[in-house]
């Protein structure tokens, strides 16, 4: 048995000892097992003298992980505390709320309102950080770090600044076509600052409530619940961002149309200019200014003040001062101030009224989305519930409730079973050697209690088989025509075939003569060999091999070894006879360095029907694959429809040879056991196409991580037996689970057919 481990695997094996003396705290080195050799057994140690020592990271490595690790505690802890959530969530809606509610408000001090976005900013960016130390990669390759980036970073189109960058933008006016373009600016700006708002919902959607209970659902709630809630998560997610892109990205379209302008502002303007720069009398002014109060009183914005600069008649020289006109309150807000220049005329426009109205249409809109968000991901989460999570959990939970019970009950069954035989003891607790009659008597009463446990073990059985099995006829006819009779299941019989029994095993004597050829190592050659000398080395295989099988004869065993090398072509120089004796060596080599072990894996008949299967899965071989038949519309392609033409045909080929008087190696096996051999040669051979290699390679895989911690007890066993007592490790091992699971119909096929397989192509690495 190998011994090879790792220095990890090592050093658990030193035993609680080493254990305390620091190996938990990452402090033990190799030099540490090498002193105290005593604790493992001696094989082991001596593979641990000559092991290096465990490079174990530096100290200032070691801290640093350390310190990562208690800073990533730190920010879970934080992040997941509820303080910090409402927090962020209350940051999160004054950052959506606050500069519409400022605008509505009217207030003049915007520099108030600057200080709280900056703090806002600045908590979305810890927030950032501190998921980033509390999940690290989990969360910047994530959906939410690229939200959480874009709504904090949203927060700075808020600022004033920026407001009074894009009014100065639109405020330039020059001409009808640098109106054109500046207005298309200017709304652009303005689209871009409520998108930039708007983004900020993004945000919002972590604090949903199915984000907010999938953490907990893991231990409070089944795993159906939990599946659930995660694919609400993700679902409501998808759909949150599909409303805010369609809220944020359907008005940016209206940018390259041609822009909705208003030209009484400069109507206004160039007609009291004329009226200036005419020398109108003070009475034409005021009519005009009287009319343009007037055509702007039932309008959302007016103006506030209008300033002119007179020109003196004598010089011609303009005014240094504008004259106030007229004039009204001034708006609070600099933001609302809209000056139209024209000439000597200065018209200064208050926008307030429009503007807040606009900022109570964005809290609407605002409003109406987050209705939308939790609308939807509510109504998405009771859809979800009520077609998949409800029935499947109230089906667990049924199931977890009857497996509770049964369990109750076996544990019930165990004590009592244990009380009684201790009862039972009890009286004979005192003498050396207990009766005969008190043992006899006690195993009765155990054997009752199990077969009652057997009973329930059974009935549990019986409802798996229930669930999982295809119904399938039970009349004796229709199983034989489906190809399910009884004798399939002949392998397992514990008169001669079941794991237990059976199997072959090449004695003292035998192994004089077999040295002689080279044989049972992995150094025989056949293309070493003469012709005649191939031809003893399988004959003497099928004759040890026929062993444990009803009398074969040698004749027979010579008269199909004969006939079958005549029927291997010459012209392959691959797939010939000597390919077949190498293969049907290889087989029997490994089931020889097997030694007992191999009969626990395969039964007399199986092994001696694989052997036959080696020598025959290439007879009659042309030399080119299965590919180049079909392309070619080979006879043989034809024959058997595409399908493994090639195994199809030695398959064919050795029952050909089987039926001629004389050369039948299954002639003395019973209708069963021969039905059963012809069953395992047919999959052997079918399983040497290498299309199949695949599919057989993966139902190994399957096999090994569906089974990987029952094969890694094994394992330990093996590792745990004295290499040199070969019969106390053939007591122990394998353990019977693990042949269970071998013996399983599906897994023996495939392990079955991958022996045969690996026979056939292991030769480039002999």
């Amino acid at each position: 048995t190998s011994l090879k481990r790792s220095p990890s695997q090592y050093l658990s094996l030193s035993g609680p000892r080493l254990a305390r003396d620091g190996l938990a705290s990452g402090s033990v080195s190799a030099e540490t097992c090498v002193e105290e050799p005593d604790d493992v057994p001696g094989m082991v140690s001596r593979r641990l003298q000559s092991t290096r020592a465990v490079e174990l990271p530096h100290p200032a490595v070691r801290g640093v992980r350390r310190a990562a690790a208690v800073v990533q505690g730190c920010c879970r802890q934080v992040y997941e505390s509820q303080l910090f959530s409402a927090a962020i969530l209350t940051m999160l809606l004054g950052a959506l709320f606050l500069p519409d509610v400022w605008v509505v408000m009217d207030s003049a001090r915007v520099d108030q309102l600057d200080n709280i976005l900056l703090v806002i900013f600045v908590s979305f960016v810890v927030e950032c950080l501190v998921q980033i130390g509390a999940y690290r990669c989990a969360y910047v390759c994530s959906s939410f770090f690229f939200m959480d980036l874009i709504g904090t970073s949203s927060v700075l189109l808020d600022l004033s600044r920026f407001g009074q960058l894009a009014q100065e933008d639109a405020n330039r006016t020059e001409g009808v076509g640098g109106n054109t373009i500046i207005l298309r600016a200017a709304r652009a700006a303005k689209l871009g600052v409520r998108v930039g708002r708007l983004t900020k919902l993004v945000k919002i959607v972590r604090f949903l409530p199915q984000h907010q209970r999938v953490g907990r659902s893991r231990t409070q709630v089944g795993i159906a619940n939990t599946i659930g809630k995660l694919l609400c998560a993700q679902v409501s997610t998808r759909v949150a961002c599909l409303i805010i892109g369609l809220v944020t990205i359907l008005p940016l379209f209206g940018i390259v149309t041609y822009p909705a302008q208003d030209w009484s502002l400069q109507f206004w303007a160039a007609q009291l200019a004329h009226r200036v720069q005419s020398n109108a009398t003070r009475a034409e002014v005021d009519r005009v200014v009287g009319d343009l109060v007037a055509f702007y009183a039932d309008l959302s914005y007016a103006p506030y003040s209008i300033l002119i600069r007179r020109t003196d008649l004598a010089t011609g020289a303009a005014a240094a001062e504008r004259e106030e006109l007229w004039a009204t309150r001034a708006p609070r807000r600099l933001s609302n101030r809209v000056p139209v220049h024209h000439g000597d005329v200065v018209i200064n426009f208050d926008f307030g009224g429009m503007k807040r109205t606009e900022a109570v249409l964005n809290l609407v809109l605002i409003t109406f989305t987050l209705v939308l968000l939790i609308l939807f991901a509510w109504t998405i989460s009771k859809a979800v519930n009520a077609i998949a999570l409800d029935p499947l959990e109230e089906a667990l939970g049924k199931l977890r409730d009857v497996g509770c019970t049964i369990y109750k009950r076996v544990e019930t069954m165990q004590a009592q079973m244990a009380s009684w035989r201790s009862a039972a003891l009890k009286s004979v607790k005192d003498r050396a050697a207990p009766s005969a009659a008190a043992g006899e008597q006690v195993d009765k009463e155990m054997a009752t209690e199990t077969a009652l446990l057997e009973r329930v073990v059974a009935k549990l059985a019986a409802l798996g088989e229930i669930t999982v099995r295809v119904t399938k006829p039970q009349d004796a006819q229709t199983l034989q025509y489906l190809g399910a009779a009884p004798a399939a299941e002949t392998r397992r019989d514990p008169s001669e075939a079941s794991y237990g029994q059976g199997g072959w095993v090449v004695d003292a004597g035998n192994w004089g003569s077999l040295q002689e050829f080279g044989m049972g190592t992995w150094l025989l050659n056949p293309l070493e060999l003469e012709a005649a000398q191939r031809q003893a080395v399988v004959a003497l295989v099928l004759t040890i091999a026929a062993q444990k099988v009803p009398p074969v004869t040698g004749e027979v065993i010579a008269a199909f070894l004969e006939e079958v090398a005549s029927r291997y072509l010459t012209s392959p120089e691959f797939h010939n006879w000597s390919h077949a004796v190498d293969v049907s060596h290889t087989l029997f080599a490994m089931f020889a360095h097997f030694g007992t072990r191999a009969k626990l894996v395969f039964s007399w008949l199986e092994e001696y029907a694989m052997l036959i299967s080696a020598v025959c899965h290439d007879v009659g071989h042309p030399g080119v694959n299965n590919e180049f038949l079909v392309l070619t519309s080979h006879e043989m392609a034809i024959r058997y429809n595409d399908t493994s033409p090639l195994e199809n045909m030695h398959c064919a080929t050795l029952f050909e040879i089987i039926r001629t008087p004389g050369r039948d190696v299954f002639s003395s096996l019973s209708r069963d056991r021969h039905r059963e051999a012809r069953e395992v040669c047919i999959q052997a051979i079918l399983s040497t196409d290498q299309a199949k290699l695949v599919s057989l390679v993966k139902s190994i895989q399957l096999l090994g991580e569906v089974n990987s911690e029952l094969l890694a007890q094994a394992q330990q066993l093996a590792d745990a037996e004295p290499e040199d007592d070969r019969a106390a490790c053939e007591q122990s091992w394998p353990p019977r689970e693990l042949m269970d699971v071998i013996w399983a119909p599906e897994a023996h096929q495939s392990i079955r057919n991958a022996v045969v397989h690996l026979s056939d192509i292991c030769y480039p690495v002999k």
